[in-house]
């Protein structure tokens, strides 16, 4: 493992050199320091294959290494391919299963709904749990080729549909075949209003179904409406900065 070290004005790099250890020190790691400016591609061998520097000569391990898994089910433990930039942010893992973990088994023989999918994490996490039917939903033609490719590595092709659409145009397609999803689950980005205008949308649609769920990620710093017309929330959680609402139909509606 590399790790960085400044000194000074200068910028050190500690390099793992195990061979060097002394017999009587094996229980301790030697290093040494590499100035910064040496050429990076000498340093390829101690770095983690997908690391990338930024100008500055920091080391980061790109978004798209991000090791993603699925959690529980038929598919447990497959990993997926992750976006290849910070444009997208995919659900991290341990929300992921706090999410499917409040979901249970009303998972089983669902419809279910991944609108700005993304990875397409979500909606193969309830695949793998035993959703009926899972719509995938993103306008980004790289992000449906990466659902695309997650489906097929897990060779997932029954009960699936992968739709290239803005969220509110994808349900109306859904909305246009009479469909009732049991989950509807939404992650746009967090500087994006997508929320709001897909709950309102949602609010004033047939697609949830009457003990039907609509779950929105978002920020933690983000308020959304306790309640609309039909809808209303009936659960907040917050995980770090990000946090999840669910919605329900209302009684009275």
């Amino acid at each position: 493992m590399l790790m960085s070290r400044w000194s000074g004005s200068v910028s050190w790099v500690v390099e793992p050199c195990g061979s060097w250890l002394q017999p009587r020190q094996k229980t301790r790691t030697a290093v040494r320091l590499l100035p910064l400016k040496l050429r990076f591609e000498n340093l390829k061998p101690f770095l983690h294959k997908d690391s990338t520097f930024s100008k500055h000569g920091v080391n980061y391990l790109r978004s798209s290494l991000t090791l993603m898994r699925v959690i529980a089910g038929k598919y447990r433990s497959r990993r997926l391919k992750t976006p290849g930039s910070y444009a997208v942010r995919p659900t991290s893992d341990r929300l992921r299963e706090t999410l499917f973990n409040i979901l249970g088994p009303s998972v089983e023989d669902s419809l279910f709904v991944d609108l700005y999918a993304g990875t397409g994490a979500i909606g193969i996490e309830a695949i793998s749990r035993g959703a009926r039917d899972v719509f995938f939903i993103d306008r980004d033609p790289a992000s449906i080729s990466l659902v695309r490719q997650n489906l097929e590595s897990l060779k997932i092709s029954a009960g699936v549909e992968v739709i290239t659409a803005e969220a509110e145009r994808g349900l109306d397609k859904l909305a246009a075949r009479h469909l009732i999803a049991d989950f509807i689950f939404l992650d746009p980005p967090y500087n994006d209003d997508g929320c709001t205008h897909v709950l309102e949308y949602l609010d004033a649609s047939h697609l949830v179904a009457p003990q039907g769920i609509v779950i929105a990620e978002h920020s933690s710093k983000l308020e959304l409406p306790e309640r609309l017309v039909r809808l209303e929330r009936t659960r907040l959680l917050e995980q770090g900065d990000a946090a999840l609402s669910f919605y329900r139909r209302a009684a009275a509606a």
